[in-house]
């Protein structure tokens, strides 16, 4: 299976994000706050990946009762998993594969541009 980190922004934003790529298309983890700059963004996914090593694997339940994990070096957060997991034994092989995999995923060259969708109006919703 094939790991890969992206970058990418959102369509009208200056701000720039990474996130960690299975081969199937599914995000495993991401960048807890954008940078300026795609160089940031790919210099913070250099130190994470250097980071590894000494991170702390932090798996919280979330008010859902599901769980969700994320990477700390020296309490700041380097790291986030993405979306919530429905047993804590998941979240805790969603993060143990991402420190696996990460120090040997390559970086695509390429920055995605993305456009936000908005949340349905009120109205929308309701007539759903």
């Amino acid at each position: 299976m094939r790991y890969v980190f992206q970058l990418y922004t959102f369509a009208g934003e200056d701000l720039y994000w990474w996130r960690f790529m299975s081969s199937n298309g599914r995000f495993l983890a991401r960048c807890p706050e954008p940078h300026a700059s795609a160089v940031e963004a790919r210099a913070a996914i250099t130190a994470t990946v250097a980071a590894l090593g000494s991170v702390a694997v932090v798996v919280r339940p979330t008010p859902e009762n599901r769980w969700r994990w994320s990477m700390r070096l020296a309490g700041e957060v380097v790291a986030l998993g993405h979306g919530d997991q429905d047993r804590r034994v998941r979240c805790d092989a969603a993060a143990q594969r991402f420190a696996e995999m990460a120090a040997a995923a390559p970086v695509d060259a390429s920055v995605h541009v993305f456009r936000r969708r908005e949340a349905p109006r009120r109205a929308e919703r309701a007539a759903r």
